[in-house]
């Protein structure tokens, strides 16, 4: 059945992929603009429409995934095995592949987002080592001239930075063996499919830790914002409070239940 439903999917999981990778690129550049007043400014009064290209950019890139996969049959199995996905016609012209494949969508969407962050990330670190140097002083200084409120400002400041670093790094991570594979194939790809079972070992590895880094986002913003973490706690309390109330409700129902036909009974005698 999940045949039926393979190329959607997937080509649902892609565009997704990369809209959030373009988002936690839009998140790093505006963090690592943040000394440049003028174009952090223009950044931040057009985040929705950074946003929006974001979304419009991932569908347009990887939209066309789903013309590049088909489902085909053979009629000499039967189950499963008579079901199979291969490339379309289309994916196989290497026009197309050299082209669209890899100059536009790989580079836009593998090696561009892969190596902005890198650098991004390095320069924010580094920016981040260098405030910390000073933060005792600076800290006293904000928490006597400007009281406490300008202190917790920064504080929050600091704990958005911490977290995109967080959040960079694990895409950094999870998407390296992507961007080795991707460099391989277009370097040498006769090559690597000598090593069929490397190539499917590899790819599978870099789609877990993709799916891995996605999962471990909210996390991250658990551990460095208080303000989420706070909302997560109550969400979490109220659905064992909405968990404990259904069970209450269903024991009360199978009770009612019981004595509507004890009272039929009755009735009947």
């Amino acid at each position: 059945l999940w045949h039926n439903y393979l190329r959607i999917a997937f080509t649902v999981s892609h565009i997704t992929i990369s809209i959030a990778s373009f988002l936690i690129m839009a998140a790093a550049i505006e963090r690592y603009l943040c000394r440049g007043i003028s174009l952090l400014g223009y950044v931040s009064r057009h985040r929705t429409g950074i946003g929006v290209g974001a979304f419009l950019l991932g569908v347009l890139l990887r939209g066309t995934v789903f013309f590049e996969i088909q489902i085909y049959h053979v009629s000499e199995c039967s189950g499963f095995a008579s079901i199979g996905v291969e490339l379309t016609k289309l994916s196989r012209n290497r026009y197309y592949d050299a082209i669209w494949r890899f100059w536009t969508r790989k580079t836009t969407t593998v090696f561009l987002p892969f190596f902005t962050l890198a650098y991004c990330n390095a320069a924010i670190v580094y920016n981040l080592q260098t405030i910390e140097r000073n933060r005792v002083a600076k800290t006293l200084f904000l928490s006597i001239v400007y009281g406490m409120e300008s202190f917790r400002f920064k504080s929050r400041l600091k704990s958005a930075t911490r977290m995109l670093i967080m959040v960079v790094t694990c895409y950094l991570i999870a998407n390296i063996i992507d961007v080795f594979i991707a460099a391989w194939e277009y370097i040498d790809g006769a090559s690597l499919m000598e090593y069929g079972e490397f190539y499917t070992v590899a790819t599978d590895i870099a789609s877990f830790l993709s799916v891995l880094s996605a999962g471990l986002r909210l996390p991250i913003y658990v551990i460095n914002d208080r303000v989420i973490r706070k909302e997560v706690s109550l969400s979490l309390k109220w659905t064992k409070m909405s968990d404990v109330s259904l069970q209450q409700f269903i024991e009360w129902a199978k009770m009612h239940e019981k004595h509507l036909n004890a009272a039929d009974k009755l009735s009947i005698c």
